[in-house]
């Protein structure tokens, strides 16, 4: 009697479980985001990704150091630069003098 108890559990248990998973998946897979879709155009992925972001992360990335945004699978990412004297901070560069260097020497 205590076996067929235990299986009972066991099933019940196993039901609830079954019963808790997302339905979307229909053939073994989910159907990825349109913004990680390398065929579709650069258009069509920058607004789907930028459809799905909440307004806080915008606003988030409008910073240099700009943070990861796990739900979305975006890795944070630094993409400071200094337009006034060349690429720099980049590691190997060209860095054009200021005006007021050239005005001291």
């Amino acid at each position: 009697m205590k076996h067929y108890r235990w299986s009972a559990y066991g099933l019940l248990l196993l039901i609830c479980l079954l019963l808790d998973q997302p339905a979307v998946i229909t053939s073994g897979q989910a159907t990825p985001p349109l913004y990680k879709n390398p065929s579709l155009p650069i258009e069509k992925r920058v607004d789907d990704l930028v459809s799905r972001m909440t307004l806080e992360e915008k606003v988030s990335q409008m910073m240099n150091a700009a943070p990861a945004i796990k739900r979305l699978d975006i890795p944070e990412y630094e993409w400071w630069n200094e337009g006034l004297h060349g690429v720099a901070r980049a590691g190997y560069a060209t860095v054009f003098p200021q005006a007021i260097g050239l005005a001291a020497t």
